[in-house]
């Protein structure tokens, strides 16, 4: 209304082209993060809120360097944001290609909410072209497992790193899995040994572990 005092809101609203017209991207961004956490551990693991966190606060700091704001609109995405954007993770985020492939999987989800209200018209992405690194595993030798399993640390912390480690090597679990394991998880099986019976966070498929002498000794180190 002329000669009211403006608010944040519609200082906003002048820039942005108005909130009915034009949305904000990190703004959205948040907020699908923030749906993340509230549904953590009822289809998102820790871990994968944790990522998602690590990318917007690197969006964040893009977004100020670059655009000299604290927020653009989906409009603004175009193929000149994924050139910057692609640059500006492999120097100042110190990525390699699989890090930033996955930095804009998660970035390319919320375009695709945006796609789908009608705030942007097309994915600027789908121009962008970059094939992932081959990577190569390499396995321990069991003379090497040997040495990590006998190995003496200064740290109580090490040494329970040192742990999870080895109970993952003979389990077959991710740290994710371990680190929701509880005494319910532990059981007799008909052939009256120790299992593990759980659900993969990864993929939420059924496993029965059976535990071999070394997991089983881990597990009674820190039963008390």
């Amino acid at each position: 209304m002329e000669g009211s005092e403006p608010t944040a809101e519609t200082i906003k609203n002048e820039i942005t082209g108005g909130s009915n017209r034009q949305k904000l991207f990190i703004e959205t961004f948040s907020k699908e993060v923030d749906e993340m956490q509230l549904r953590e551990g009822n289809g998102y693991t820790k871990g994968t809120i944790k990522n998602w966190n690590v990318t917007l606060r690197h969006l964040k700091e893009f977004v100020v360097e670059k655009y000299r704001t604290t927020d653009i609109t989906f409009r603004q995405l175009d193929n000149k944001f994924v050139t910057m954007l692609d640059s500006y993770a492999r120097v100042e985020w110190n990525c390699r290609t699989n890090a930033v492939l996955k930095h804009f999987q998660r970035i390319q989800k919320i375009i695709r909410i945006g796609m789908d209200r009608g705030w942007i018209q097309k994915n600027p992405f789908d121009t962008f072209h970059c094939k992932p690194e081959e990577t190569h595993r390499t396995f321990l030798t069991p003379n090497e497992l040997k040495r990590v399993e006998t190995k003496t640390f200064p740290l109580r912390r090490l040494e329970h790193v040192r742990d999870i480690f080895i109970f993952s090597f003979y389990t077959g679990l991710a740290f994710v899995d371990i680190e929701q394991l509880t005494q319910k998880n532990i059981q007799s099986g008909v052939d009256g040994k120790k299992w593990v019976f759980t659900f993969r966070q990864k993929t939420s498929n059924k496993s029965n572990i059976s535990l071999l002498p070394v997991a089983l000794h881990i597990l009674e180190k820190y039963a008390h």
